[in-house]
């Protein structure tokens, strides 16, 4: 603890333990000075009907509706994405476009909450499997909103 009358230059890093969650087996975290870079290949580490049925990690649908599963399977990709390390809040919001906007712990791209031309839509979110992702144009995502 410190004085209210003492100042100190304490230096403020990033904490790397932060960074401990992502999936090793398909995320990489770098640090450049004031920048942290996020790279994926794309591939979760959790079960999905999503899977390929010959993939360990293929499950039949236990959320998701059959009839609603997108067509598509699960498969490598290349995510890149680099933030500040000291990031401030912005004085105003920006919408964000379609396309990933962002990489989950597992991996996974993060999209917005569009499908195409409108927002996702409850026949869209009905094949969503257990961890809310699905397949697309793009290859398999979450989306947030």
């Amino acid at each position: 603890a410190t004085d209210d009358d003492e100042q100190t230059d304490e230096v403020v890093s990033t904490p790397t333990s932060a960074f401990d969650a992502f999936n090793e087996d398909a995320v990489t975290v770098s640090f450049d000075g004031d920048e942290v870079t996020i790279v994926s290949t794309a591939l979760p580490n959790h079960t999905s009907p999503y899977w390929n049925q010959e993939n360990a990690l293929y499950i039949e649908p236990i959320v998701a509706q059959q009839e609603a599963i997108s067509p598509g399977f699960i498969g490598e990709s290349s995510y890149m994405l680099t933030v500040s390390s000291k990031p401030e809040l912005a004085a105003s919001t920006t919408a964000t476009g379609l396309g990933a906007i962002g990489i989950s712990v597992s991996g996974v791209p993060i999209y917005n909450q569009s499908e195409g031309p409108t927002d996702v839509t409850e026949s869209t979110a009905s094949g969503f499997d257990w961890a809310g992702g699905h397949s697309g144009p793009t290859g398999y995502h979450y989306h947030v909103e």
